[in-house]
This record gives C-alpha cells, structure tokens and sequence, in this order.
C-alpha cells in the first residue's frame, strides 16, 4: 500500500492560498494552480520512486520455539530491502496471541544496527507471556517513509509462526534441588536405605541404629556375625500425570503474591516439577489430559535427557470450559496401561453428588493402579465459611460454604477408603506437598 504522508497534504495545501492570491491580482497566472499540485504529484512519485520497494521489502521474524510463562521472550524482527537509506521512520507491527500482548498486536520502530546490511532494519521485542498455551504470531505488517518524506508504504506479510508459552522450569529446579539437597537420594540413581523400599541389595554387617527389624537370623547363623538385609528403592516406575483442563480447573485461584492464576497451571508446574524428580530417580513419566474427552497423551519419558520434551507436552495442555467427563477419561486411561502405574490425577470438584461418576470410574482403576488425587485447598471458600456473618446474606453465603466444604471432604474420605492416596494442599505448596508424598510412596514400595 502506498499513501500520502501529512508533510505532502501540508505541502499541498501550502501552495494553495498562495495560487489563489495570484489568480486573483494576475488572472493570466490561473495555471500556477495546477502546476502547483502537479509538482506535488510529481514529488510524489519520485518519493515512492526512490524509497525501498514494496515487492522486494521482507519481514523475518525470529522467535524462540518455547518459552515458560513470566519469562522474556526475545523476538527480532528483520526487514531486508535493496535501497540504501530508502527506509526512514520504519515501523514493524505483529498480530499476536492474547497471550502475549492483551491487545493482540504490538508495534515497535526500526533502526539500522551495526551487523545489519545497507539499507537493512531491525528492532528487537521483550514479549512476557502471563499465561501458557500456544501463542501464535499470524502477520506482520511493515511500514515506512521515502527519503522526502512524502510517500508512506506499507507491506502485509504472512508470519504464521508458534510459540510454546511452557510452565517456568525456575521453580521446578528449585524443588527438585530442595529436595536432593535435604534427602539422602542425590545423584541420579538412588541411594541404597536400610529399611526402605522393597527391592534387596546386599547383606551388611548390622551396626547400631539400623533398624533391628532388618536383621537376617538365618545367613547371621551361616556366617556367625549379625547381618541385616538392605534394601533399595524400586527404580523404573511407570508415573502417569492425568490433568484435568475442564471448566473447574480453569478457574483462578490466589497466589501469594495477591495475583491469581488458573488451577490448572498450578498443576501442570506441579506435575513438571515431580516428572524433572521421577526422572532423575530413573522412572518413567507420561502425561495424559482430559476434559469432555481425552485430549492429550503423551509417550513415555525415561531419561534425564527428555525433560525438555515432557515440557513442550505440557505446553499443548489448554484450558477447557466443558465439564469433565471422569469416566470416559479414567476409562481410556485405563485401557492404555498394560502394567500398574503410579497415576497422579489433578483435579478439582463442586459438590458430592457432581463426583459420583470420578468415584465409580476411580474405584475401578484403583484396583490395578495406585491412584493419587491432588485437589488444591479453595482459601476462597474457607475464608467465607470462616467469616464472621453479619448480615442475612453474610450467613447464607456462610452456610454454602460450608456445605461445599463438607460435601468436598465427604468426597475425599470416600477416595481414601476406596485405596487412594489424597493429598490436599495450598495452590502455593502443592509442588512441595506432592514431592514429600512421592518420596513416600517411593520408600514404602506402594507403586
């Protein structure tokens, strides 16, 4: 697209009281009207002669492939032309995701850097996603002046790139060097503990403080000297995280810090933080998503090394608005697994009579898989149940609270005598909490 700029409207517009003026005292001078606006014209055209070409003007865009939320994301924009100088006062916009501009669109000028060629432009833009997802850059548009300043053009260009907006791994490194920090597995291959686990490793000598309970009466009587059994942790593990994207864990919850953020992207970080663990203890992890069907499930990941792909998974778990469907959800699950497994489900749930269906299809799993049910504490609903009521409506909301509240433990009572694990915590410590549980799980042999 080619436009007139202000500086050649003013221009023209200049020109014309003073061409009426000298009709008006020398009729014979009518023609320097025309031949006023003609000259315009004719500025013009050189003006959009000599700056850079539309048809020969390009747009790269360079972003990264992945990037976790809350971290900068470094994107630059290149335009190439082949007029030295025939770009002045560029400009660059992107038609962005809702996930990295709230507006869905950013502008930034351009400027000649030092490594870029002769009549080249760049700018580079600091995006911060707030939330995760795939966030799509569709077009670009590219605009700039002629070298008089009289002639703007402007070029759409097609971007059609990606990028994956991933939970921050910030936090999942800092639990997971809390935790081999402060427990006795450092390393990648778990440390032998007496009394642990259910796998046997080797005979030792029994020394004080082992627990008597270890001892080997029958080699302690073949070899006359006191001998204990130790035992390690099972490695190779099957851990499957099954989350829950529908409308419940789309809902926000508080962070500490006063903002709030989806329960679900509180359980995808947790569920990466316990994956980056279980994988350096040498077990293996998948990750399956449901909502009103089953939406995602990944392969298995068993090394180190597959972290950053367990990462690019996560970041394809989107937010859902349907309510979830458990049976469908569990059964497929279910159908997939061909040895038992370890599966830590994420979810969340309004009232009893809503879960009747989780509990169903729950108690069927439960008899070959260990399940683990993680509900995130609602400080919301506690606090207004907690409140003290001073008017009609502050004790009707009261008593609502309270009954969901009730009917939410009835529902955890009943998965805890059905055979699985609960862990109810705080948005802000379900990582942690989840982590403890799983050393558990892990040193009792429950898997």
């Amino acid at each position: 697209m080619i436009a007139p700029t202000g500086r050649l409207i003013l221009l023209a517009a200049a020109g014309a009281p003073v061409a009426i003026l000298l009709g008006l005292a020398r009729p014979e001078w009518w023609v320097a009207a025309p031949l006023w606006l003609g000259l315009c014209l004719a500025l013009f055209a050189l003006d959009a002669l000599i700056s850079a070409s539309i048809t020969r003007t390009g747009l790269s865009v360079r972003s990264p492939a992945v990037v976790g939320v809350g971290e900068d994301a470094m994107v630059r924009l290149a335009v190439t032309t082949e007029a030295a100088g025939g770009a002045r006062q560029a400009r660059a916009a992107l038609d962005v995701d809702s996930r990295l501009s709230a507006n869905g669109r950013i502008e930034t000028p351009l400027r000649h850097a030092e490594d870029d060629l002769p009549g080249d432009v760049s700018a580079t833009l600091t995006l911060t996603p707030r939330r995760r997802g795939r966030a799509g850059i569709a077009t670009g548009w590219v605009s700039w002046l002629g070298p008089l300043g009289l002639v703007r053009k402007q070029r759409r260009v097609s971007v059609d790139q990606a990028i994956a907006v991933v939970p921050s791994i910030r936090p999942v490194r800092e639990e997971g060097a809390k935790l081999f920090a402060r427990d006795a597995m450092v390393g990648q291959r778990l440390h032998a503990r007496l009394g642990e686990g259910s796998e046997f490793e080797s005979l030792v000598r029994f020394m004080p403080g082992l627990d008597r309970r270890a001892i080997d009466w029958k080699q302690s009587a073949r070899h006359a000297d006191l001998l204990a059994k130790q035992f390690e942790t099972e490695r190779d593990n099957r851990i499957v995280f099954a989350v829950d994207c529908g409308r419940m864990m789309s809902e926000p919850v508080v962070t500490p810090d006063g903002h709030t953020e989806p329960r679900l992207d509180r359980a995808v970080s947790a569920a990466l933080t316990l994956g980056y663990v279980a994988l350096r203890l040498e077990d293996r992890v998948s990750l399956f998503a449901f909502a009103g069907k089953p939406r995602l499930a990944s392969r298995e990941f068993s090394r180190l090394s597959d972290f950053a792909a367990l990462r690019r998974a996560a970041g394809d778990i989107d937010y859902g608005a349907e309510e979830t469907n458990y049976t469908l959800a569990l059964a497929s699950l279910g159908a997939s697994l061909k040895r038992r497994a370890m599966i830590v489900i994420f979810t969340e749930f309004a009232d009893a009579n809503s879960t009747e269906l989780m509990l169903r299809a729950a108690e069927r799993l439960s008899a070959k898989h260990l399940l683990l049910f993680v509900v995130m504490a609602d400080s919301e609903l506690e606090s207004i149940a907690n409140r003290v009521p001073v008017t009609a409506e502050d004790m009707a909301g009261a008593t609502i609270a309270a009954e969901l509240l009730r009917d939410r433990q009835l529902v955890l009572t009943r998965l805890r005598r059905m055979g699985a694990l609960v862990l109810e915590a705080p948005a802000s410590g379900v990582s942690a909490s989840l982590l403890a549980t799983y050393v558990r799980v892990k040193r009792q042999g429950l898997i």
